[in-house]
């Protein structure tokens, strides 16, 4: 570290002068003792220090020379030249020692006392020495359960302190740290940290402790098969422990075997390894004395491998099982189908292929391939796999009624095996949940059922034999025939009073009789006519579609190879209609329409429709139901009553219905006269002439008149006529006449065409939003109506083109600003077309003051006015200096607003809330705009310091105090408030309020005193007074408490006494001289009125004897408990 040293030149020149005529003297004054001032006894290292040698007398020049003396004696000279000063620019801890300086002139020289300089500097670096095992790049390694010892050294002066940090949590205090029996978890990061209490600086160092410790237990062994199942290999790990363990296996053979940490493998070739081969794998530690090992043994399975199929409980899936058990490692198991592909996945030991039940499975084969590591060649096992196939002794079995028959069904192959053969009953029901009626007797390959107690007309049928697994299932019939006479029959119908065109059978019921049996189906109709219908083995009869020919009587004749039987007859209805109703009607003439009739005329309707049972008859006119029964009669029919009449017939026990309408026409003439209109055809270039008489039956005639050159169309109901427009004269009338064969008199109507007045008016205006611009453009007036189109500046149309008036609606873009639109208008009656222009511009804002500044607690008021714009801005917006929209907020803002600019008020600005940028922004469909306007809230001036000059209690009921005070310079107040504050009382007491409140508020600013009252006599206060400038509040006044008030009953003992001297002025003045010149005689009566020599008998009142002086010491406090607060 280099010091730099300055010279300062300083001289002393004590002198005597003794003046005579031309000639001077002068006398040489020796130095005296020299003495040092230093800047600093205890400098920081790295800080500057001056020191200056001082001289009370001595005659210049004076020579400096100054010296250091380190610790251990040795004398240095740092400096000689004229100055008196020593400056070290730079101070190292090798600046530490005496120093003294020496000054001399020509009459003597002086050495001063030595003084001593101690340089703080520190803490350096730290530096770590450990007891530790081994040292690693990383740092140091230990032995778990060992001792360690961690030294920290750093120089520093004062000396360190030092602490110990365990991954950054302080475990220490103290230069060396040991820790006993270390354990593994207290590997990490240790620092030690150097504290320089002086300075309040440190330093730290850390470094990195590792323990070492051994793996748990022992190596684990095992043997795996690689490269495809032909190889073996040997895998050894022992985890854990730091550092990891060293492996080894042995004996080594052909293969890869190579030392490692934590796991080896060794690769040995399957086939030749001989079988129960034992290998042991060695393990060491730098930690264990012993090391450790495990071994394992190599083996094939016993035997061959061995398949086995079977299905789930419901045959819903096949599964294929194949196990090779035994063998370490254990062998791999793979599926192949009888095609040569690989089925599922292959396991060890054991796998079992499950595939969904098929019928494609039946006859296939699968073979179960098996290969071990320690086998030269692959092992094998074959399943086929079979559908099961049904048999039975006879397909045909005959009982009498009443006895037991026995069905035997045989099972002659299956793979995998079929669980159970299933019964089914002539009903193809499960025989099993019927065990009384039936019984069922199973073995491997074979099943009987016996059919208890036959009945004919019960068990006769086919019954089923069923097997089933999971590669498909059978089943094979088994006819009983149980032998009976046929019984008298009877007739089952579906219905005796079926609807003509629905189906109807009939069933010939046989309760008994063996079959065949043969039926024959007889009708017999009204008048006793016998027809045979059918004849067949078919018990059941089938109309398909029923007539009301059908009607009549039905039996059937049932006949076997024993006997026959005749039903009883039963009657069948066929119930039908109503048909299509038949109208006739007595009308004044038939259209192709339906029926005309002259208005105020007679109408009779008749309507007839066939039907079992008879219909009824509803009349509807225009859907409103209007008569009932056969024949609707219409007296005075008017024109009202034209329409659609609809004949209803009802059967009301089919609830079925059938309909017949008919259309009635009434002739009248239509009301009133034609209807004139003119309407713009060809592009707006001319005119249509429209005449219409709506109404009346037949239409009437309508013709134009006078008719000009053009196109006429003239017909029924409306007349049309093309007239051209230019050459149509402004105010031109046209007329239409109406004819009609109803009416006598021709009616007429005629029209005026006119052009609409002035020019085309535009306007252009926005969504509340400014969401959409609409630009209106209107040509009122005229007739017919002029058609207006926009057109944008780039000439395209917008919009679509409209009559009388068009507004265009727009998405509102700023790229409209600046940009002109074009409003078209169109008229028949005008040779050119009219136009009239929008110009759009986007709104630009000005203000007055783009700086405004205002006084806290005044308002301000900022401007903001709006230049150009169109459409026309809605409103202007005005946010604050927190970018927030004013309008939130209108207890602090006030809005102006005009059309052409806003004003925003800002009320009682505060400096800190209030200054800062305030934003008015405009905006319309196509643009918007801000500017900025910065308002500085500037606070008032400090209002000048006070001071308490006396505060007392009023009284000494110490409930009311005074306070005055002054201000200690001139300046601006606007008043003045007064605070107390509650100070402890007596131990135990809880009514200690530690909080400044205000007592006095608003003092008028020439206010000099203040007397507060209602205090608590029993508590201690202090007060303080402040001044107050505007919203500015000064500095408080410092904090005294009051003292107790004079006493004032002198004045009046005082005159009292007077008085009573005037009284008995002689008398007392008698007494008082004997007791004066017989003092030594009678002493206790001289001292009894006159007192003690030393006595005092009047108070001092000067100074109130609670009053409080600051800076005053012990003996400036009278009075009880009165203090001064230091620090408020």
């Amino acid at each position: 570290m280099w010091a730099f040293y300055y010279i300062y030149s300083t001289y002393i020149v004590p002198s005597a002068k003794h003046q005579s005529g031309t000639d001077h003297l002068t006398v040489p004054v020796p130095v005296s003792k020299p003495y040092i001032l230093l800047s600093e006894s205890t400098p920081a290292e790295g800080t500057a220090v001056w020191m200056s040698c001082g001289l009370e007398n001595g005659t210049g020049p004076i020579h400096y020379t100054w010296e250091q003396e380190s610790y251990s004696g040795l004398v240095t000279t740092l400096a000689e030249s004229n100055s008196s000063v020593l400056n070290i620019t730079w101070v190292t801890r090798n600046h530490t020692g005496w120093y003294r300086c020496l000054a001399r002139n020509e009459v003597n020289q002086q050495r001063s006392d030595r003084i001593w300089v101690d340089v703080l500097y520190g803490p350096d670096m730290p530096l770590i020495h450990a007891t530790a095992y081994s040292v690693t790049e990383n740092g140091y390694s230990v032995l778990e359960k060992g001792n360690v010892s961690l030294m920290c050294q750093a120089s520093s002066n004062p000396p360190s302190r030092y602490f110990w940090l365990y991954n950054n949590s302080e475990i220490f205090s103290g230069p060396q740290l040991t820790i006993m029996r270390i354990m593994r978890t207290h590997t990490g990061n240790y620092v030690c940290q150097a504290e320089n209490a002086n300075l309040t600086t440190r330093s730290k160092k850390t470094i990195t402790l590792t323990v070492f410790y051994p793996p748990d237990g022992a190596p684990s062994c095992s043997i795996l098969s690689v490269n495809n199942y032909t190889d073996v290999a040997l895998s050894c790990s022992w985890v854990g422990g730091f550092p990891p363990p060293t492996l080894k296996w042995t004996p080594y053979e052909n293969g890869y075997n190579g030392r490692t940490t934590t796991n080896i493998t060794l690769i040995r070739p399957g086939p030749h390894t001989a079988n129960n081969s034992v290998f042991i794998c060695y393990g060491s530690h730098v930690a264990l004395n012993v090391n450790q090992s495990c071994s394992s043994r190599a083996w094939l399975p016993y035997g061959e491998p061995q398949c086995s199929a079977n299905s789930s409980s419901s045959n819903e899936y096949l599964m294929l099982s194949c196990s090779w058990e035994g063998g370490f490692p254990r062998a791999l198991l793979w599926w192949v189908s009888s095609s040569g592909d690989m089925q599922g996945t292959s396991e060890e030991n054991s796998n079992i292929l499950v595939l969904r039940s098929s019928a494609n499975y039946s006859g296939k084969t699968f073979v179960c391939h098996a290969k071990h590591p320690l086998a030269i060649q692959s092992s094998q096992c074959i399943i086929k796999l079979e559908a099961p196939v049904l048999m039975t002794q006879r397909s045909e079995i005959s009982a009498f009624e009443g006895s037991d028959a026995q069905l035997t069904c045989i099972l002659s192959k299956h793979y995998p095996a079929v669980k159970e053969i299933t019964w089914y009953n002539n009903m193809k029901q499960k025989v099993g949940d019927k065990t009384k009626k039936y019984n069922v007797q199973q073995a491997a390959g074979w099943s009987n059922l016996t059919v208890r107690e036959t009945v004919g007309t019960v068990d006769s049928g086919q019954y089923w034999c069923s097997a089933t697994n999971a590669v498909g299932g059978t089943e094979i019939p088994v006819t009983l025939l149980v032998i009976m006479p046929v019984s008298k029959p009877y007739i089952l119908q579906t219905d005796s009073s079926p609807v003509e065109g629905t189906p109807v059978w009939m069933h010939c019921v046989v309760e008994n009789g063996t079959g065949p049996i043969h039926y024959t189906w007889e009708q017999e109709s009204y008048s006793g006519l016998v027809t045979t219908l059918a004849e067949s083995n078919s018990s059941v009869l089938i109309i398909t579609w029923v007539t009301r020919n059908h009607t009549g009587w039905y039996r059937c004749l049932a006949r076997n190879e024993v006997n026959q039987q005749r039903s009883d007859r039963i009657w069948v209805d066929v119930l039908y209609g109503p048909d299509l109703p038949q109208i006739d009607v007595t009308a004044y003439s038939v259209t192709e329409r339906g029926y005309t009739v002259l208005e105020k005329g007679n109408v009779s309707l008749m309507c007839q429709a066939e039907s079992n049972p008879a219909s009824r008859y509803l009349w509807f006119y225009n859907n409103s139901q209007v008569d009932t029964g056969p024949q609707l009669t219409i007296t005075k029919v008017l024109r009202v009553q034209v329409g659609y009449y609809a004949c209803l017939a009802l059967n009301t026990y089919l609830n079925t219905r059938s309909k017949k309408t008919i259309s009635l026409s009434v002739y009248y003439p239509p009301d009133g006269g034609p209807s004139c209109s003119i309407l713009p055809v060809n592009n707006y270039t001319d005119l249509a002439l429209f005449c219409s008489w709506v109404g009346g039956f037949p239409p009437a005639t309508l013709n134009w008149s006078p008719y000009v050159n053009g196109v006429s169309t003239q017909g029924i109901d409306n007349a049309t006529r093309i007239q051209p427009g230019p050459d149509t004269a402004n105010n031109s009338v046209f007329f239409c006449y109406g004819t009609h064969v109803a009416l006598s008199v021709n009616q007429n109507c005629s029209t005026t065409t006119r052009l609409p007045y002035g020019e085309p008016h535009c306007i252009a205006y926005t969504t509340r939003n400014n969401e959409y611009l609409m630009l209106s453009c209107s040509w009122e007036g005229g007739f017919p109506r002029a058609l207006l189109w926009w057109v944008s500046s780039s000439g395209d149309m917008q919009g679509t083109s409209e009559e009388n008036s068009n507004i265009l609606v727009l998405r509102s873009s700023a790229n409209y600003s600046g940009k002109a639109f074009v409003c078209h208008a169109k008229h028949p009656l005008a040779k050119e077309s009219k136009q009239c222009v929008v110009n759009l511009e986007a709104p630009v804002l000005m203000t007055r003051q783009s700086v405004v500044s205002v006084y806290e607690g005044n308002d301000v008021e900022l401007t903001c006015i709006l230049i150009k714009n169109y459409p026309a801005v809605t409103e202007i917006t005005w946010y604050n200096n927190l970018k927030q929209n004013v309008g939130d907020t209108p207890k602090k803002y006030i809005l102006q607003q005009a059309a052409a600019w806003s004003n925003l008020t800002v009320r009682e600005t505060d400096s800190r809330v209030d200054s800062g940028q305030y934003w008015c922004s405009a905006a319309n469909a196509v643009g918007g705009t801000e500017i900025p306007i910065l308002l500085r809230v500037m606070k008032y001036p400090m209002p000048p310091n006070v001071t308490i000059t006396k505060i007392t209690y009023s009284s000494r009921q110490r409930t009311d105090v005074t306070v005055e005070w002054q201000i200690q310079i001139d300046g601006d107040i606007t008043g003045f408030f007064i605070e107390r504050q509650r100070l402890p009382g007596p131990v135990g007491r809880s009514d200690i309020d530690p909080l400044w409140q205000k007592v006095a508020v608003d003092l008028e600013p020439s206010t000099r005193s203040y007397q507060i009252n209602n205090l608590d006599p029993t508590g201690k206060y202090a007060f303080r007074v402040t001044a107050v400038n505007q919203r500015t509040v000064g500095n408080p006044s410092e904090v005294k408490s009051p003292g107790n008030p004079p006493f004032r009953a002198y004045p009046a003992v005082i005159a009292a006494t007077i008085g009573g001297m005037l009284v008995v002025t002689i008398p007392t003045v008698l007494l008082f001289l004997y007791v004066v010149r017989n003092r030594n005689n009678i002493p206790r009566l001289h001292d009894m009125l006159f007192g003690r020599q030393n006595s005092q008998s009047r108070e001092n009142v000067n100074i109130p004897e609670d009053e409080v002086v600051e800076g005053g010491g012990a003996d400036s406090v009278q009075g009880e408990g009165s203090s001064s607060l230091p620090g408020q």
